[in-house]
Parts: C-alpha cells; structure tokens; sequence
C-alpha cells in the first residue's frame, strides 16, 4: 500500500468528517436536520462519513507517517474554502448555499472552518495511530 494513496485515503477520511461536522454543527440547524439527513443526504452526510472513519482507523493496514503528514488531511478544505470563495465571492458564479457570508462573517468563517479541519485531520491522525500502536 504505497504511502500516496494511504495519505490520500487519510485526507478524503478527513474531508468526509468535516462535512459530517458541518452538517450536524451549522447546516442542520439553519436547513432542519430533517432534510440534512432525508433520503440521499443521510448517507452522504452521515452513514458514509462514519462508516470511512470505522473503515480508515480499524479495518485498513495503512503505513505508519510522522505526525507532519496530518497537516495533508486539511488541504481539501483549503482547496475547496478557495474555490467557494472564488466562485461566490469574486466572480459570483454560486449563490452562498452554505450561508458561510451570514450577516458578512465569511472572514471569520472560512478561518474556522481551516482550524475544525485542522482538528479533524489530528483527531483522525491519532485515532489511526492508536490503533496502530496496539
């Protein structure tokens, strides 16, 4: 299992937390978690989220990283924050579906949505090494 695609794995796991997180902390309550986790959006939001952490920390015999490599398991966040905000801020080709710009706090948003990520990319790094380390 070459040591790209367990990084990979490990930033897409991070991601998926992340949009579990967002949904349950901020969408669900200003959508209703009723429609977050209605039909199609239960699983996107919150069976497939659980089930590649279950999957990512127990079941997969991934190598063992450095600490540094967590940092890896923000740079979607990043990249997508960058392509939100492009897309709805600068050249206004979205509407702000997420409502990220509530009352003009998108500035103080998008750095807290990095920091959560951050915290999610570490938590998801320890889980996995404590794992490992059993």
């Amino acid at each position: 299992f070459p040591l790209w695609l367990s990084l990979l794995v490990f930033a897409s796991t991070s991601a998926l937390m992340l949009t579990c997180l967002t949904v349950v902390c901020f969408l669900g309550p200003i959508y209703g978690y009723g429609s977050m986790f209605a039909e199609g959006n239960l699983f996107l939001h919150l069976i497939t989220p659980l089930l590649v952490l279950i999957t990512y920390s127990l079941v997969e015999r991934n190598p063992q990283y450095s600490w540094k490599y967590a940092f890896i398991g923000v740079a979607p966040t990043i990249a997508y924050g960058l392509m939100y905000v492009i897309c709805v801020f600068a050249i206004k080709i979205w509407p702000d579906f997420y409502f990220f710009n509530m009352n003009g706090l998108w500035y103080i948003i998008l750095p807290g949505m990095v920091i959560a990520s951050t915290i999610i990319s570490f938590g998801v790094y320890f889980i996995r090494r404590i794992k490992i380390t059993k």
